[in-house]
């Protein structure tokens, strides 16, 4: 079984994106939403079978000290399988970007919480696949783009609106816009 059937069937339903199918069979698509931002990111088409976690939920252990940077995770976390690889995807969503350290802290942060829940699959389903190699990307998407006056002219394919930059050994993607297709997005 894949990874994203089984984490679907043993995290609670309100941790779960709902994945809108498109009637005309073209994939699904789904929105990702920060309450606190007031922002809304369409993502299509999705490969299935999908999982889109609200990661904050899940959170860390309650052990961990509170207020420290090891608590911090980012908003979501897509899990998704293309042929015969698994991915699993972290996204931070943010208003505007700025080149500052806590999104990208949140994103590299959140490792753990896969982990944990690949864990938690192996136990529950026996499975095999759950420990089958995972491809991790970290993605963060930010509706706008920085607040100075960007002078370039605008961009009409969503891969030319990604910045890649690698901080403490990750490698992060950023996406200004709020409407992407999933391939635009991960890393070829």
């Amino acid at each position: 079984m894949a990874l994203a059937p089984q984490l679907a069937a043993i995290l609670k339903e309100k941790l779960l994106e709902s994945v809108l199918l498109d009637p005309e069979g073209e994939g699904g698509s789904i929105y990702l939403r920060e309450k606190s931002a007031e922002m809304c990111v369409k993502i299509a088409p999705l490969p299935a079978p999908m999982a889109a976690i609200r990661i904050e939920g899940v959170g860390h252990l309650p052990g961990l000290r509170e207020g420290h940077p090891w608590t911090r995770i980012c908003d979501y976390l897509l899990v998704f399988e293309t042929g015969n690889a698994s991915h699993a995807v972290f996204v931070e969503l943010k208003k505007t970007w700025t080149d500052e350290q806590r999104p990208k802290e949140q994103l590299r942060r959140s490792l753990p919480i896969l982990e944990y829940l690949r864990s938690a699959c192996r136990i529950e389903h026996g499975s095999a696949s759950s420990e089958s190699p995972v491809t991790v990307s970290y993605l963060m998407i930010c509706e706008k783009g920085s607040p100075r006056l960007d002078k370039q002219p605008v961009r009409a394919d969503p891969a030319a609106r990604i910045r890649e930059e690698t901080y403490r050994n990750i490698m992060i993607r950023t996406f200004i816009g709020t409407s992407a297709p999933l391939a635009a997005l991960l890393r070829e």
